[in-house]
């Protein structure tokens, strides 16, 4: 019998350091613990957490073999869902962060193209800028839960792929929860320190600590609005405007996650008017992009 399905947000799966790079092994293809360990240095244990955690939220299937004491793990329909979030961070990290040594995933679409994508609205083709969508509704962050919200890594080595130990920016990025529960409300429009700390729930010292990764990353800038106490307010620049097609394609997951259109509907895109539901267009061929039909070369 399947177990049951728990009700895990792809903030959470998305937002923990080692659940990313997990999920993006099963995704070239790495099935068994000696390959998640021949790429990541991670502990035991911790490995063996965020597997059974990916498995609880319907991402992975664990099949027993024989002779292998750890099974084998593959991706559900649900697991290879995330990929186009993968895809917008990595094109994220081709525009904002083409450092020497930071891994980047060779992906090929089906036209032969390595892999570049925009984001689109399914009603108008338009390309989604963060300007262009309107949000509605008072969700909060604390819905997008916190039972995959373990503390990120510190170590700068743990990722092997890396060659000179440069993490991408949008690993550091994506693979904190609580950054990305930051930047979605600044997305939303929420600036000022007392809003967005209503709106994520976070600690003043936890929402303090992120704003400030925020700035180091170059993903957002401040602007005093009041002297006397001095207060500011949290604008995005343009590299992180640029990350509203991975808060949507976050959302996205969630929406079909739960069989339910009722995330999409808090998202209208402004030009056309319609609800926004999104599709990952090759900017080579303008065709779709999805799990089957690219590969990588590793």
């Amino acid at each position: 019998m399947t177990p049951a399905r728990k009700n895990i947000s792809a903030f959470e799966i998305m937002g923990d350091y080692w659940s990313l790079l997990i999920v993006r092994e099963l995704m070239y293809g790495a099935s068994s613990w000696s390959a998640f360990s021949a790429v990541i240095s991670i502990p035991p244990s911790t490995l063996s957490n965020r597997l059974a955690k990916l498995v609880a939220a319907g991402c992975v299937v664990k099949s027993e073999q024989p002779k292998r004491a750890k099974g084998t793990y593959k991706l559900t329909e649900a697991g290879k869902g995330l990929f186009p979030i993968l895809i917008v961070a990595r094109e994220w990290q081709l525009r904002w962060d083409l450092r020497p040594g930071a891994f980047v995933s060779p992906w090929v679409h089906e036209c032969g193209a390595p892999l570049h994508c925009k984001t689109t609205c399914m009603a108008c083709y338009g390309e989604v800028l963060s300007q262009d969508i309107l949000f509605k509704g008072e969700a909060l962050a604390h819905e997008h839960g916190g039972t995959l919200n373990h503390r990120t890594s510190n170590k700068i080595n743990v990722d092997l792929r890396t060659s000179n130990a440069k993490i991408a920016k949008i690993t550091i990025f994506l693979g904190d929860q609580k950054a990305l529960k930051v930047m979605d409300a600044l997305l939303r429009g929420y600036n000022r320190f007392d809003h967005i700390q209503k709106w994520t729930g976070l600690h003043p010292a936890v929402l303090s600590a992120r704003l400030r990764k925020l700035q180091l990353l170059d993903l957002c800038v401040t602007r005093l609005y009041q002297d006397l106490p001095d207060r500011f307010l949290y604008i995005t620049s343009d590299a992180g405007k640029e990350l509203i097609g991975l808060i949507v394609q976050l959302m996205e997951w969630d929406a079909g996650a739960k069989g339910a259109g009722s995330a999409r509907a808090l998202l209208h895109h402004k030009p056309c008017s319609h609800a926004l539901k999104v599709a990952l267009i090759c900017r080579a061929c303008e065709g779709h992009i999805t799990y089957e039909n690219t590969s990588v070369n590793l």
